[in-house]
């Protein structure tokens, strides 16, 4: 379902090549290129404009379509909703023409071959940093779905005085996991790595073909209050 209801169509004055990353469901990056009219619409092009139609589904961000459940599409500068369901307009195209229906392969849209090996995509903070508390957490991306991703699948890392530190507690599955990590006691850099000894694999059993990988560094600052006993003036 992923490469029909899922996937983003065009009409005939463009194309649309895909990774085809078969049998790993798509993610994020699998559009290769588009052309309209004969021209490679440029991605980094952040002054150029288009506007598209797409079925409400996907507008509503169904399938990759969202960040967190919120749309990706700008429904804020919707132009036209036309409540018009794709079967009517199938359908009154078909009863308009005059010539035997004579279905075609366009080209329109074009799927490239392509190895995709599982990879450690990040492995970011989600706290801020400098900090003093006990626990941080950090987010752990892949590139496809991964299982078997538990707390002996990431070492720490430290400098300074840091003792103490431990990864307590990883949760979420597939392609994303939350990893809380206790900073121990001291001050100096914390950092979360997936070594070469993870045993985290893809649904074929494939590991990670760029661990050992390193994460981002905390900067660990716990503050120490002395106290010192009170000295009168008479040096009592």
């Amino acid at each position: 379902s992923y490469y029909t209801t899922c996937m983003l169509d065009i009409n005939a004055i463009g194309k649309i090549t895909y990774y085809d990353t078969y049998p790993y469901k798509p993610y994020e990056n699998n559009v290769k290129s588009l052309e309209i009219n004969g021209q490679l619409v440029d991605f980094n092009d952040a002054n150029t404009y288009y506007t598209v139609s797409t079925v409400n589904y996907l507008a509503a961000g169904s399938c990759n379509f969202n960040d967190g459940g919120v749309s990706l599409w700008p429904l804020d500068q919707i132009v036209h909703d036309t409540q018009y369901y794709v079967r009517d307009a199938v359908i009154e195209y078909i009863k308009a023409q005059t010539a035997p229906i004579n279905p075609q392969i366009e080209g329109r849209l074009v799927f490239e071959p392509t190895a995709l090996e599982p990879q450690v995509e990040s492995v970011t903070r989600l706290d801020a940093s400098p900090t003093s508390a006990a626990t941080v957490s950090y987010k752990v991306a892949f590139n496809v779905g991964m299982s078997g991703v538990d707390v002996d699948d990431f070492v720490l890392s430290t400098t300074g005085t840091i003792t103490g530190a431990e990864v307590l507690e990883v949760t979420g599955s597939g392609r994303f996991y939350t990893v809380l990590v206790s900073t121990g006691t001291g001050n100096g850099a914390l950092r979360l790595d997936i070594p070469e000894t993870a045993t985290i694999s893809d649904e074929f059993g494939n590991a990670p073909v760029n661990i050992p990988y390193e994460g981002e560094v905390y900067t660990v600052s716990k503050l120490k209050f002395i106290y010192l006993p009170m000295v009168s003036r008479a040096g009592n």
